[in-house]
């Protein structure tokens, strides 16, 4: 299967989920800074939204050996998942006090979904070749769809 045209698409939609959140951001600025759980929110879907530009790039280096592909996408995964399970822990124990925890729960559950499927990817390319393309998929789909629940909270729930 040719993956460059998906790849490409992907580039394009993470580049330009990134601008428009950074719109988002702009303006509920003031209170997005004052909220330290909504900052480290915010900071997340950059994150997630940079880890799926920079996977969906490196995916498009033409000719490159699995063992190299998989090291960068592991890499990747890794600060990844590091940054996003580090943030939400400090987010949540903020934002424990105004959230259900069913809330806190999904959105745990939805972050998790939104890396660890880079580090899998990573090892599997590592491993077995090139069957680890597939697991990068769920990754950036999961990472879309965290920065756009997150980008809603800071454009309109914030404003309730």
């Amino acid at each position: 299967m040719n993956w460059e045209s998906f790849f490409v698409a992907e580039v394009g939609a993470a580049a330009a989920l990134a601008g428009l959140f950074f719109v988002a951001l702009s303006i509920n600025l003031k209170e997005i800074v004052a909220s330290q759980g909504l900052a480290s929110l915010s900071l997340m879907s950059v994150i997630v939204l940079g880890a799926a530009l920079t996977i969906s790039s490196l995916m498009l280096v033409p000719e490159q050996p699995a063992l190299l592909l998989g090291s960068e996408v592991l890499l990747v995964g890794l600060l990844d998942w590091i940054v996003m399970s580090v943030n939400l822990w400090r987010s949540y124990r903020m934002l424990s006090r105004t959230r259900s925890w069913s809330t806190l729960l999904l959105s745990f559950l939805l972050g998790q979904a939104s890396t660890l499927p880079f580090l899998i990817a990573g090892a599997l390319l590592l491993l077995r070749g090139p069957v680890g393309v597939y697991l990068t998929v769920p990754g950036i789909l999961f990472s879309f769809i965290w920065a756009l629940t997150n980008g809603w909270v800071m454009l309109v729930e914030l404003k309730r």
